[in-house]
């Protein structure tokens, strides 16, 4: 780009699937990270690390499905950080249509 005013930064999109995922996890996703981990995932934040196919086929072998997690989630549907009070009600978020 010519113009000095923009910059423009791109980031990995596997990572930001990844993220996604990790992001609207449950206890499930404990056995896929053991399982990526014992295939060699280390420091995976880190971009030179990185290999979203090990994270793939650790998905693949302990029989979750990243995608899940990435649906849309029904208002009424319980979420695994439901159990932690920050003092607003899921109503206050979620108001009754």
């Amino acid at each position: 780009m010519k113009n000095r005013r923009f910059k423009l930064n791109f980031h990995n999109r596997q990572m930001s699937f990844m993220e996604g995922v990790f992001s609207r996890g449950d206890r499930r996703l404990g056995k896929v990270i053991v399982n990526a981990f014992r295939k060699g995932a280390r420091f995976d934040a880190w971009s030179s690390y990185f290999n979203f196919e090990r994270w793939m086929e650790a998905f693949r072998e302990t029989e979750e499905r990243p995608e899940f997690y990435l649906r849309k989630i029904p208002k009424e549907e319980i979420l695994p950080w439901d159990l932690i009070d920050l003092g607003v009600e899921k109503e206050t978020v979620y108001p009754p249509s």
